[in-house]
């Protein structure tokens, strides 16, 4: 109980302008607060200095001072009365009597906090009270659902005495719990209860309370609290509202182009989850004629890596990843995935990854796109989304160099190109004949087979072909020439062989015409007169 006491007051001379309490202890002194200021107690009594004030008039000094008696101070006193000046002093005179009156202790369910919002997860602050100590609080309930029911709800309980916090099952017909401090994890299908933190201030209880609600428990939920103390409760009291919206339903999307063909492009992949895209840890792109990791374009994007990777030929044999952003550009034989171009954008609920494609040549035709989309406890399972058909880029027959001259063993650089890709070319046709290309009897006619890694030489009919691996000293030779050493270069687009010739002469002596053919799996350049050599 508070009252107002107009009395005389001790000021000492470094005390002046100030109110004293003396501990419970006076021989220990006691604790000061300025008229209008904060507030002191002892187990007595609680001197609030913003209700309290002091005031001089002639030779009158009036003191308003503003007490809470404290509930074990109860019953009658007397009120005495000091006066000292700087020579003498009143003694203490008996001036008043006072009957300290506390009511009952009453508990209260004071507030939640945050009391409006959405999300799936959330530190709640609860704050219960009692009207004499906070100690008389010994439960403390919370529930969230549409309505005070319990089965399949988020309900939660604090027993004081046991310090320990519980989570009602979902049939109500028995709770798990833990000591509040606990690192461990109570749940059910609505919500999950993390770590709790329980604080007293004055004549409150205040409860922290970490919990990541369930997807099944999505929409609009009330927030009840309760609180007893013995035979006295709060009955439940609604302290607010609460938009749940939690994930753990992942969805496969769509893809962007949804269908078109081409040796490459950028596809923009979505998948979403309706409690936040932050859920989402893995997302699963898959371009094949048939739902097959092995011998296709598969990648996946790491989101705990901040990584897109592509995986090997053999899916067993793991892959090769970029960060997004990155200048790193990784292949497999299907396609080839550059890091510059790929990003990853993450809205509220949707994830949107984007990744840069080109497609190998010898991937040609009719490919399904497929996606999927993974959190921690769940996954969406592949989804067709797309369909894409995959053609060769434009190959070229570049140069030969030196374009012209004469001489029994020169060094050929033969360069060939395609407009998307390097390794969209599978090979090249070089031929040293008089006349033209369809001249290939009685020439000097090699095939490049990128994929054996071999150089080959076609007899004087031209038809046979005899072939030896890149850098072999085994000779190959027909009527007209023979294939010294072959060293194979690749920049940019470009694939680039170097070829030592020795024509014979004077079987193939002559001015003639140097062709290059650029080969792909599906698309070739056809023969391009690139240079002449005269042989002597």
């Amino acid at each position: 109980m508070t009252e107002l006491f107009q009395r005389g007051f001790d000021l000492s001379p470094d005390e002046i302008d100030l109110f004293s309490l003396a501990n419970d202890d006076a021989s220990t002194g006691g604790s000061s607060v300025s008229p209008g200021g904060a507030s002191v107690q002892n187990s007595q009594c609680t001197l609030n200095g913003a209700g309290s004030s002091a005031s001089l008039a002639g030779t009158n000094l009036t003191l308003g001072i503003s007490l809470t008696f404290q509930p074990n101070f109860a019953g009658g006193k007397t009120v005495y009365l000091y006066g000292a000046d700087a020579s003498t002093n009143t003694g203490y005179l008996a001036k008043g009597t006072w009957n300290v009156t506390v009511p009952a202790p009453m508990p209260s369910a004071d507030s939640a906090s945050p009391n409006a919002g959405s999300g799936a997860t959330q530190v709640f602050t609860f704050v219960y009270s009692d009207t004499q100590s906070a100690s008389n609080l010994t439960n403390m309930l919370m529930l969230f659902n549409t309505s005070v029911s319990f089965p399949n709800s988020c309900y939660i309980s604090y027993d004081r005495n046991a310090g320990s916090i519980s989570l009602l099952s979902d049939d109500t017909l028995s709770s798990g719990s833990k000591l509040v401090g606990s690192t461990a994890v109570l749940q059910n299908s609505q919500c999950a209860v993390g770590v709790v933190s329980v604080s007293v201030t004055g004549l409150s209880q205040i409860i922290n309370i970490s919990i990541t609600f369930k997807g099944a428990f999505t929409g609009s939920k009330n927030i009840y609290m309760y609180a007893s103390e013995g035979a006295l409760n709060t009955g439940w009291v609604q302290r607010g509202t609460f938009l749940v919206a939690a994930g753990g339903v992942p969805v496969a999307n769509s893809v962007v182009p949804l269908s078109g063909s081409g040796p490459g492009q950028r596809f923009s992949f979505t998948v979403s989850d309706q409690g936040g895209s932050q859920y989402i840890v893995a997302v699963g792109m898959l371009f094949a004629a048939t739902f097959d990791h092995n011998n296709a374009c598969s990648l996946v994007y790491d989101r705990t890596q901040n990584t897109i990777s592509l995986a090997f030929d053999n899916a067993a044999n793991g892959a090769a990843t970029v960060v997004p952003g990155s200048s790193t550009v990784v292949s497999n034989k299907q396609c080839t995935l550059r890091g510059a171009n790929s990003t990853v954008v993450a809205g509220t609920s949707a994830l949107v990854v984007t990744v840069d494609l080109t497609f190998n040549a010898s991937f040609f035709g009719a490919k399904n796109v497929y996606l999927y989309a993974a959190e921690i406890s769940s996954n969406s399972g592949w989804v067709t989304v797309g369909g894409w058909t995959v053609t060769g880029g434009a190959p070229t027959a570049d140069s030969v160099s030196p374009a012209s001259g004469s001489g029994l063993s020169p060094n050929f650089v033969f360069t060939v190109s395609d407009s998307v890709t390097n390794l969209n070319i599978v090979g090249m046709n070089m031929l040293v004949t008089a006349g033209s290309p369809a001249n290939l009897a009685g020439a000097c006619y090699l095939l490049y087979d990128r994929n054996a890694s071999t150089i080959g030489l076609y007899n004087d009919a031209g038809v046979i072909l005899t072939t030896k691996g890149l850098g072999s000293s085994t000779t190959l030779q027909n009527s007209q020439c023979a294939v010294g050493y072959t060293v194979l270069n690749t920049s940019g687009n470009s694939v680039s062989l170097t070829i030592n010739l020795v024509f014979k002469s004077p079987a193939f002596a002559g001015a003639k015409t140097v062709y290059l053919q650029a080969l792909e799996p599906n698309a070739s350049s056809g023969f391009v007169a690139r240079g002449t050599w005269t042989v002597p």
